[in-house]
């Protein structure tokens, strides 16, 4: 039980150490590290890659949603026919 007491509490500490530099961050208006041979840049195409990626994956999931919930509905439909054709 202490070593999950301490899990936790180690925990804590660190989520409100990220926290407080989170918010170090935004006041100061600027990242701590430096840019260290086009860091920046690299997380800016890390960043726009992320974009396109959320953007390309949001609109396969709506047109898989909708392919999916127009299967669900057929579905339905065709067991409703065959429980009326049976009864």
């Amino acid at each position: 039980m202490f070593i999950l007491y301490s899990i936790f509490v180690v925990s804590l500490i660190m989520l409100s150490a990220m926290i407080g530099f989170r918010l170090w961050e935004l006041k100061n208006g600027k990242i701590p590290f430096p840019d260290g041979e086009g860091l920046g840049r690299h997380l800016h195409q890390f960043t726009e890659w992320e974009k396109k990626v959320w953007e390309d994956g949001r609109e396969w999931s709506v047109r898989f949603l909708s392919l999916f919930l127009r299967l669900v509905i057929i579905v339905i439909d065709k067991m409703r026919k065959w429980m009326r054709h049976t009864v």
